[in-house]
């Protein structure tokens, strides 16, 4: 029975309710919880990093694997968020007279014919790091150094961080969110500062560094180079696979334009710093330590 007066709405076939989706930000998102654990989520296909990584999850199951949102928590790392660079920084100066050096490069590249290998580039970069921070203590003993590096053991990272923690330098690592599932979730490794994107990481990470070695890279490199220079800073460009190539190290630019060799640009643009390896030594050897000793005094007499 319909009342009088009343109009009977229309019915229409129920429809079926769409699935909440989780969304983060195209670069992740990281936060604080109230436990004092440090939270990561990020977009991409995580599964390969299952066995790697403690306390890591897929939140979205069910998506597709590029789609998928992952999970991660770090309980114990020294993670300083967007906003706490301050005390970040803190590590970078256990004494006022302190050198902060820093190097980017590749992370990783695309092994060509007659070109080294990405170990190759790695040992090759981890000598000449070694080798300026020894020589720096020998001609200065009292002055502390710090290292600057992007945290995880890959490529020119894995070179600073092998000779930090060989030599043991004080050093403060930089990531961004969707880059944190390089490495561990360890109290006694060395403390890192998260920016909110790549953007804000290479802005920090040219922030205090004194020197910055540019051992090739991309165009990321080149921009901290630039940033270096802007705060001036010293900037040594090393064109390291043109050293140890049997042939002349890759080309500045790809052919679709994108910038593959910072340190060849840099080199030929700015005129940092003469050719750094001379073709009057004799080998390799020869070439690195005179290479070592001229960055040595033109950062001591700086």
């Amino acid at each position: 029975m319909v009342k009088k007066g009343f109009i009977k709405p229309e019915t229409k076939p129920k429809q079926k309710r769409k699935r909440m989706e989780l969304r983060v930000p195209r670069e992740g998102h990281i936060y604080r919880d109230s436990d004092g654990s440090v939270v990561v989520t990020v977009q991409g296909d995580k599964r390969h990093k299952i066995e790697q990584l403690r306390n890591l999850q897929c939140l979205t199951p069910d998506y597709e694997p590029r789609l998928q949102i992952w999970e991660r928590r770090f309980f114990t790392r020294r993670l300083y968020l967007p906003g706490e660079y301050e005390a970040a920084r803190a590590h970078l100066y256990p004494s006022p007279e302190t050198l902060v050096l820093a190097a980017n490069g590749y992370t990783d590249f695309v092994q060509a014919p007659g070109t080294p290998s990405q170990q190759e580039y790695v040992d090759w970069s981890q000598e000449m790091i070694e080798g300026l921070i020894l020589t720096l203590r020998q001609k200065v003993p009292n002055m502390g150094i710090s290292l600057v590096q992007g945290s995880i053991l890959q490529g020119i990272d894995q070179a600073i961080i092998q000779a930090g923690l060989r030599l043991e330098v004080p050093m403060l690592g930089f990531s961004c969110p969707s880059w944190m599932f390089g490495f561990d979730d360890d109290e006694e490794a060395f403390p890192i500062f998260v920016g909110k994107d790549p953007q804000e990481y290479s802005r920090f990470f040219a922030h205090d560094p004194d020197v910055l070695l540019t051992f090739n890279g991309s165009d990321q490199c080149f921009r901290e180079a630039v940033r270096m220079l802007e705060r001036g800073k010293l900037v040594f460009p090393v064109d390291i696979l043109d050293l140890i190539s049997r042939g002349n190290g890759p080309a500045s630019f790809n052919p679709d334009g994108g910038m593959t060799n910072a340190s060849r640009v840099l080199n030929r643009l700015v005129r940092l710093e003469d050719r750094p390896f001379s073709t009057n030594c004799q080998n390799r050897q020869d070439r690195l330590k005179k290479w070592i000793d001229r960055v040595a005094t033109s950062i001591l007499t700086r």
